[in-house]
Order: C-alpha cells, then structure tokens, then sequence
C-alpha cells in the first residue's frame, strides 16, 4: 500500500515523503505490522513509490485504506492465494 502521487498525480519527493508518513500512522493506529517496500512500475519515467506491506488486513479495510490516501486502487492477498488489484471508490483525495 503506498500513499504517493493520489490519483495518479506526481507529487514532489516531500510531499510524498509527508503522505507516507501519514499512513504510517494510520496503520499503526488500526494496530497492524507493517513492512517497508517500494513499488517500482514498468515505466521507469515514473518514480518508485515508498509502500507499506500490511499484515493480517480484510480486503474491504486495505480498500477503504486506500480511498482515504487518495489512491486509485489497492494490492491485496491472503497466504496461498494469488494478489489481487482491488479498485479504491472515487473521492477527494488525500492532503
């Protein structure tokens, strides 16, 4: 899970930084481990995001999750199960 460039909109290494921050501390507070990774797409002219591996969330909480950090979807898995790109609800995004 990352919170960089909402919406698919490229946002400056700081703010990124900032928003990363924030869902640190969301996830923290909803009580879940998490480790760091980084998303690193096919098209190397976007930047690699700074993510989150969240351990032990429900699908409907990493999508909700999500929506309220501005992303447009969402990686999810269960142990033994293929990963699933689940789509985040439309809304404002996120400061």
């Amino acid at each position: 899970m990352t919170a960089h460039n909402p919406r698919s909109a490229l946002l400056s290494a700081d703010e990124n930084r900032a928003r990363h921050q924030r869902l640190q501390i969301d996830v923290s507070a909803r009580g879940y481990a998490a480790f760091p990774g980084e998303g690193i797409g096919d098209d190397r002219t976007w930047p690699p995001e700074t993510s989150l591996l969240v351990l032990g969330m429900s699908r409907s909480e990493a999508v909700a999750l999500g929506a309220a950090h501005g992303q447009r979807a969402v990686v999810w898995g269960a142990l033994g199960e293929p990963a699933m790109l689940l789509r985040c609800p439309h809304g404002p995004a996120a400061p």
